[in-house]
């Protein structure tokens, strides 16, 4: 029986390509490639989580918010890529258009230059049972957000904080000083993590900063790690230089080389293991005061 959005929780529709704007036409067996779309959260409410799942499996944790009546802004992440759609509910279906974009994925466009990866695309998805929902490959729950180099799921570097405040909408404090704050979630919001702290700097993120267990790194390091297993995770990668105030150390894990080296993931340590990190973009996400 198909769910109807005003009869339950969760309301899934289906298009007929890749969800995720990804270019292909079948999966590995040949089955013809089609997107679901899940909202989760009862029709009355403001916003809530989402999924993003392809024929494959492959899939995005999102968030989905009202901006109007029957018109929705959906946005599905991983640590490379970012899903915006922006839909209006009505008649059994969903209408609207959709943009994939990478960072991490760049291709070269009809002169020749290199620039990030790009798709936009129209859809109109009918209302199915969510039962057809492939199972994701991954897990895309709210514990799922991870750091990386770029950010803390999709909250990124350089992003303002009106922009962050879409992704964690409605949850986030306002910086108290314009120069440079520090700030976090207001409250608990359905579908969004544990909250970390982000570093403001004139009206951008500059950093996220970690100080205990409850999140990880994209490659699964945590307050806790040993120095050991952090160079096991990012090999070749980790810059050792002697902490300011202790006995340990910074791990510096540029994300690149380039532009890219701006981005970095910044392990502090203490006979030998970690006890906080941070990641951003250079300067800030080296300054051990933070902003004082």
């Amino acid at each position: 029986m198909v769910n109807r959005p005003e009869s339950g929780v969760n309301r899934c529709y289906v298009i007929s390509r890749s969800i995720l704007g990804r270019d292909l036409r079948t999966d590995a067996r040949g089955n013809p490639m089609r997107g679901w779309l899940r909202l989760v959260a009862p029709m009355t409410a403001d916003s809530g989580a989402a999924h993003l799942v392809d024929t494959d499996g492959a899939a995005h944790g999102a968030r989905w918010r009202r901006v109007a009546a029957d018109t929705l802004a959906v946005l599905g992440f991983d640590d490379f890529s970012r899903v915006e759609l922006r839909l209006s509910l009505g008649g059994g279906r969903a209408t609207g258009n959709a943009v994939a974009t990478s960072d991490a994925d760049l291709e070269r466009d009809s002169t020749g230059r290199m620039v990030e990866f790009r798709r936009r695309w129209a859809f109109e998805a009918p209302l199915v049972d969510c039962d057809s929902v492939p199972v994701p490959s991954r897990d895309i729950g709210e514990h799922a957000w991870t750091v990386s180099e770029m950010g803390y799921g999709p909250v990124r570097a350089n992003m303002t904080v009106a922009e962050a405040r879409k992704v964690l909408y409605p949850s986030l404090e306002s910086p108290r000083e314009p120069q440079c704050d520090h700030i976090g979630w207001l409250g608990r919001t359905p579908g969004v993590p544990p909250s970390a702290l982000l570093m403001v700097v004139n009206g951008q993120v500059a950093r996220v900063e970690v100080n205990d267990t409850s999140i990880i790194t994209s490659m699964g390091a945590r307050v806790g790690d040993s120095e050991e297993r952090v160079r096991t995770l990012y090999p070749g990668r980790v810059r050792v230089e002697p902490h300011k105030y202790t006995d340990g150390h910074y791990l510096i894990i540029p994300r690149g080389t380039g532009a890219d080296s701006v981005l970095r993931l910044v392990f502090e340590t203490e006979n030998g293991r970690v006890t906080r990190f941070r990641a951003g973009r250079y300067p800030e996400v080296q300054w051990v005061e933070g902003c004082s």
